[in-house]
């Protein structure tokens, strides 16, 4: 019965949102599919979308994917998992603008990546594991940059998510 209504699922999914047979197979089997659902089926061609917190593209991929796909897609990942997505981005010639940066408030040196049970992770610190800096940018500098404005952000950062909102707070209100 759950294969069933899995595949039947892939399917509405291939349908309705453009991809392939995998990709809505592996859509329909996520635990996040709800809420990837949401954000597809809000998006336009005018929206801008922020991942903040890409890891492996999960969000990003699936929107940029969208044959009414938004104006923009930026990932943030100061990981190396963003390697896993940037290889993915260039064998579907999808267009990702991808930062290996992180966003916050802090200073890079107060930031670190860390490795636990084989899982990266961002943390503040001074914990008895080894540890590296790790580039953070605030809203200021993503607008220096010239990265267009969010309309759509997605934030997972594993208990970070006030520090990346008050960093990107002057975006949000425009």
């Amino acid at each position: 019965m759950y294969l069933n209504r899995l595949f039947f699922d892939a399917i509405i999914y291939q349908t309705r949102y453009g991809l392939n047979f995998d990709e809505a197979l592996d859509l329909a089997s996520n635990t996040e599919k709800d809420i990837i659902i949401d954000v597809l089926s809000n998006l336009n061609s005018e929206d801008v979308f922020y991942d903040v917190g890409a890891r492996t593209g999960k969000y990003s991929l699936k929107v940029a994917q969208l044959s009414d796909s938004p104006q923009a897609v930026v990932a943030f990942e100061p990981t190396n998992s963003v390697n896993s997505l940037r290889r993915t981005a260039v064998e579907r010639s999808l267009d990702i603008e991808i930062v290996d940066e992180a966003i916050g408030t802090h200073s890079k040196s107060q930031y670190y990546r860390t490795v636990r049970n084989g899982h990266v992770t961002l943390t503040s610190g001074p914990e008895e594991v080894p540890k590296e800096d790790i580039e953070v940018i605030d809203g200021s500098e993503i607008s220096d940059r010239r990265f267009p404005d969010p309309t759509v952000v997605k934030i997972d950062v594993n208990g970070w998510d006030w520090d990346v909102s008050k960093a990107l707070k002057p975006l949000l209100a425009k």
